[in-house]
């Protein structure tokens, strides 16, 4: 079976409207309310990421999971940069 995995798009709410790994959350728009929208196990993985691998923006998202009592909470280090550089498919709306 696939592994779930719940992506935190740290970009900004315009920038997660313009361009986002498919199904990753707003964390600007859901910071106030982050335990809802993260899944219950918490050792479920979660991945944060921002713009590139000069951005540092994700450590936001991933201390504020961390907080939260997640155990598995990763980087995808390459962002939205990388991840629309390897013509992987992004979701807009």
């Amino acid at each position: 079976a696939a592994r779930k995995v719940t992506l935190l798009d740290v970009n900004g709410t315009e920038s997660h409207r313009e361009g986002r790994i498919p199904g990753a959350i707003d964390f600007s728009a859901h910071e106030a309310r982050l335990a809802a929208v993260l899944p219950k196990d918490k050792h479920a993985l979660v991945v944060a990421y921002c713009g590139n691998e000069y951005c540092n923006a994700y450590e936001t998202a991933a201390q504020a999971a961390i907080r939260l009592g997640y155990k598995n909470v990763k980087h995808y280090a390459p962002g939205i940069d990388g991840w629309k550089k390897s013509g992987a498919k992004i979701e807009k709306g």
